[in-house]
């Protein structure tokens, strides 16, 4: 969770990390995205919706 986000940005910060759950409350959303998650993605998702949001993160740079 959480602890894997930070450590993933600690040792390479330009990866660009899409957070999936399917019990996340929008308070731990948001705390994701400001610990430098881009994107959430709720569980069940179809794939073409992982694939549209995967295309547009690597649009943004």
């Amino acid at each position: 969770g959480r602890e894997c986000l930070q450590e993933i940005i600690k040792l390479a910060p330009e990866t660009r990390v899409i957070i999936a759950s399917g019990y996340a409350a929008n308070g731990q959303i948001d705390e994701a995205l400001q610990e430098g998650a881009k994107a959430f993605v709720e569980k069940p998702y179809e794939a073409q919706q992982l694939l549209a949001l995967i295309r547009r993160i690597l649009d943004e740079e």
